[in-house]
Order: structure tokens, then sequence, then C-alpha cells
């Protein structure tokens, strides 16, 4: 039975990723971040193990890595919104790209048969134009970008340097139901439902922010098994997303649609609300190379927010 370790299951990448490998007759080990198992108690995907700590904590990574010797690492634990990475530089870089030098360091060391999948994100593109792929420059504008970017550098320089089985995989958006509920999707999704159930009318509104920016949407649950079959192919570094480009007004008018809504009555455009200091000209991903991989995404993304809409109407009827 092959073992995978997985971090970040209380996200949406982790949480999936968990159950896929589970659903495959994988031994799993959830990696549960100390705090947030003070908090939030010891929930973990169906079938798995949880062990507790901190992946900043450079000892407690090596010391897992060494004791369990998994045959896969799933790495999705880090920060996410980013909005924030330039009011808590520190913590993005520490949590997003020092940790990934531990699991390497921890990989080369103790267990250099493991695989180790590193999250990166569209984001290291920056201000290079869309659409962007494996070879696309990669100039980061956010903080968190500069994160991840480093991120995939470490990784690259540990395959070069020391032949360790990495691949970072460079996700565009993706949305599910476990979607942070900071992100545009689920704001949109909560918002509808509650449209449906009567508990906002007519006349309110959701405020978002920048209605121009362009972003390649796709699903997290689809991507997951993508990210497993590329570590499992020794694939070195790939591109994921859908190719399709669309501007937060477009993602917009699509969501409120598929329920018959007009989103131009619903949704007002603010660009101070979340106003970052630089703004990306988009993401859109280039997935010649996925294709060629027979990985392209398949699922739409108006099945995806359907499902969220549903799941955030069920989710009020028991509140």
């Amino acid at each position: 039975m092959p073992k995978a370790l997985v971090t970040g299951i209380s996200g949406q990448d982790g949480w999936f990723m968990a159950e896929y490998l589970v659903s495959l007759g994988y031994e799993v080990v959830s990696m549960v971040r100390t705090s947030r198992y003070m908090m939030a108690g010891s929930e973990v995907p169906t079938g798995t193990r949880a062990i507790y700590g901190d992946i900043t904590d450079a000892a407690f990574v090596h010391a897992t890595v060494k004791d369990e010797k998994p045959d896969e690492i799933y790495n999705f634990a880090g920060q996410t919104f980013v909005a924030a990475s330039w009011t808590n530089p520190e913590t993005f870089l520490r949590t997003n790209a020092l940790a990934v030098s531990s699991f390497c360091e921890a990989i080369r060391q103790h267990s250099p048969d493991s695989r180790l999948y590193v999250a990166c994100s569209s984001e290291q593109f920056g201000d290079s134009l869309p659409a962007q792929n494996e070879l696309t420059p990669m100039r980061p504008i956010s903080i968190y970008g500069v994160s991840k970017k480093a991120a995939f550098d470490i990784g690259h320089v540990h395959r070069k340097s020391y032949g360790s089985h990495i691949t970072c995989g460079i996700a565009f958006n993706h949305e599910s139901t476990r979607r942070g509920q900071w992100f545009l999707s689920p704001k949109v999704a909560r918002f509808i439902a509650m449209v449906r159930n009567g508990s906002i009318k007519p006349g309110e509104q959701l405020e978002l922010g920048f209605k121009s920016g362009v972003r390649d949407w796709g699903s997290a649950k689809e991507y997951v098994r993508i990210m497993h079959t590329v570590v499992n192919q020794g694939v070195d570094v790939c591109v994921i997303g859908t190719g399709i480009g669309r501007s937060v007004d477009e993602f917009c008018k699509m969501s409120f649609g598929l329920f018959d809504m007009n989103a131009d009555d619903w949704v007002k455009y603010d660009n101070e609300i979340n106003l970052r200091p630089t703004e990306p000209e988009g993401f859109i991903a280039d997935i010649t190379k996925l294709q060629g991989l027979g990985l392209a995404p398949k699922e739409k993304l108006e099945d995806v927010l359907g499902e969220m809409v549903e799941d955030w109407e069920f989710q009020l009827k028991t509140t």
C-alpha cells in the first residue's frame, strides 16, 4: 500500500487530495497545523491518520519525513490570500517558501525516493501577459507571488542538484464547496443562495472590487486528480488551468445567469474594495503541455458554481 503525506488538510486542495488518495487505496497521513487543531478540533478526511505540527518548524518536518518515509508528499499548506501578503510578508515567505525548503531538505537527507508536489500559483507570473505556460517569464508583482516563485525555484534547484522527485504544479484559480470564503467564488455563491432563499431582497447588492480582473477558473476536485497524475508521471513542472479567461464581471454574469438572474441588478463594483498596490494584466493558462499529457480539464465551471450555490443553500437551511 503506498503512503502519502498531505499538508494543508483544512484547505480545499489538501482535503480533496486526501479523499482522492484514500479512494485509490493509499495510506494517507493528514498533517494538521497545531493551532488549527486547537481552534477547530481534529477533523480530517475519513480514512486518514492525523499528525499535528507546524510546517514552518523545520525540525518537525524533518522528523516527520524521516519517521513516515512517504512515497508521496503533497504540500498544500500555506498562506493564500493575495491581498494580505503586502501586510504580512514574512509570514507568507516563511510558510510558502521556507517550508518547501524544509521538505526538500528532509527528502534529500531522509527519504530520497519520496515524490514531492510543490503547490505553485499563477500569481508568480505577475506582469507577464497571458496566456502563460511553463516557459513564460515569472515576474511576480505581489508578495504572495514572490513566495510562490521562491517555492518553485527551491523545488527546481533540488530536482536539478540532487535528482529529487519534485513536481511543481502551477495551478490557476480553482473552486469548490471548500473554497475559503474570502475568495470571489464563495462570495458570489453565498450571495446567490441568500437571494434564492429570500434573506437578501431586491435592491441589496454584493459589493466587489476590480471588475476587469481576468482569471482562469477551474475545478479544485479535478485539479487534485491532475496533480496526482503529474507527480506519478515524474513531470517536473506543469501549468494547470482550463485555458479560458474571464473577467470578474463576466464571471458574475455567468454565475447569476445560471439561476436566471441579472448580475447587473445585484452586483456593485468599487475599485477601492480589496485594492492591491499592483494588479496583473490577467492570468490565463496555456494548457498545451497539459493537453499533450492527456490531462486537459473537462469539468465545466458552471457545474462547479452550481454545486457551490446548492451547498450554500443547504448550509443556510441548517444554521
